[in-house]
């Protein structure tokens, strides 16, 4: 199910569950992040009559779980890193129905977690895959995914690419709304670009970063942020500001924690009680979310993007700050996502801040070259015709762009400097 975020991927997910509970097929699995499992719980418990039983904790509450879950059915519910650990738990677990949310974590068939949950579900009867990003990098993503579901379609898909029955052949396994197509009363969305400018502190410590390498590209992604004096914190102050004013919500997502997030805490006005980080457990982000909906004073939520930006409900919020360009378009969509989904009746905003000559401006290039694969490739059903020709291993992994990436910013400043020079 490669729906948009925000069309009700779990609610469809456990409506078939119920269905298959009543028809008998009553034991279900359900394998989320660490990050969405407690939301997971709450779900179930708000749409269905099926217990739930959580595979995670003390061991001895986790064998407890298992065996009420064997004896009973109902829907037992575990995060990716307890899959091996419950596949060891008995020489045979009989599943009747396994849920994988968010699996473009799984795309990778080498790693661990691709292994252990396959492992886990290779010989459940019904399997449903949830992810709004099948492909985020390379085509073959998609294919490893269909993989799980299908062993003699992806070859097939993957043998040929160019032939004439690949949409039909997608339709089979993957379904894809999208919110135009089925949420016609949904809010507007809109999105508007701030630029700004290095001030002279800022542009020494850029210039510097750049010096350091591919080493430095870290400290280019943040060289707005290290002086107070920053062009990008008014932005943000002013927007936050203006939303309290109007009663209204604001998300900020960065990737920086220590470098932006926690600065901007001192900052800004009318905060949630914590940054929803790694740091904190599933319930502890649940707690916070909830408290920053309920709570009229708190009006501005901060959110490590890798931490929050995914499966989590903050509809409360109608207006989203990116910070900084994210490697991938689909970390950026899934954060959107997270006020931009049903439930959501306001118009949501989404201000994307970027800097001027800067390595902002290189990232939003490259997003949508990785914009434009996806929409060829995942964003329908049936997918459209496309350039088929083209070759997924040539397609760049996060390490690649990087070098990329900063070759390119590297050249622009080594040619600014030579304008300086001829122009003294």
């Amino acid at each position: 199910m490669g729906d948009e975020m925000g069309l009700g991927k779990t609610i469809q997910a456990l409506a078939v569950a119920t269905h298959l509970s009543n028809q008998g097929q009553t034991h279900c699995l359900v394998i989320s992040p660490l990050s969405v499992l407690e939301n997971w719980k709450r779900e179930i418990e708000k749409w269905t009559n099926i217990k739930c039983f959580v595979f995670r904790g003390d061991k001895a509450i986790k064998e407890q779980n298992l065996s009420k879950w064997e004896e009973s059915g109902g829907i037992l519910l575990t995060n990716y890193s307890h899959c091996r650990i419950l596949k060891e738990s008995r020489k045979n677990i009989d599943i009747d129905f396994a849920i994988v949310d968010e699996a473009h974590l799984i795309k990778n068939p080498a790693t661990k977690r691709s292994k252990n949950v396959n492992a886990l579900i290779k010989n459940c009867k019904y399997k449903l895959l949830m992810t709004g990003t099948a492909l985020e990098n390379r085509l073959d993503e998609m294919i490893n995914l269909i993989d799980f579901l299908n062993e003699s379609l992806a070859e097939k898909v993957a043998n040929n690419l160019n032939n004439k029955t690949y949409k039909t052949d997608i339709a089979q396994v993957y379904l894809r709304r999208k919110r135009k197509e089925v949420l016609h009363e949904l809010p507007a969305l809109g999105l508007t670009t701030m630029w700004s400018t290095f001030n002279e502190k800022e542009q020494d410590f850029y210039d510097q970063a750049v010096s350091e390498g591919i080493a430095g590209l870290m400290k280019m992604r943040r060289a707005a942020f290290i002086d107070e004096d920053s062009q990008k914190i008014e932005q943000i102050i002013n927007i936050c500001v203006d939303s309290h004013e109007n009663s209204e919500k604001v998300i900020v997502f960065s990737f920086f924690k220590n470098y932006v997030l926690k600065l901007l805490k001192k900052k800004l006005p009318f905060l949630a009680d914590d940054i929803i980080s790694g740091d904190l457990s599933s319930n502890q982000r649940q707690e916070v979310i909830d408290k920053f909906s309920e709570n009229p004073n708190q009006n501005v939520l901060l959110v490590q993007i890798d931490a929050g930006g995914f499966g989590l409900n903050i509809q409360a919020a109608n207006r989203v700050i990116l910070c900084e360009p994210q490697w991938k378009p689909s970390t950026e969509n899934q954060a959107i996502s997270r006020a931009y989904r049903m439930g959501q009746n306001r118009n949501v905003m989404v201000y994307r801040l970027l800097t001027k000559e800067s390595v902002d401006e290189t990232m939003m290039e490259i997003i949508h070259e990785k914009e434009d694969i996806f929409n060829t490739y995942a964003n329908d059903s049936v997918v459209a015709d496309a350039f088929m020709n083209n070759d997924s291993d040539k397609e760049e992994n996060e390490a690649v762009m990087k070098k990329k990436v900063f070759q390119i910013e590297r050249d622009r400043l080594e040619k600014k400097q030579e304008v300086v020079n001829v122009s003294e």
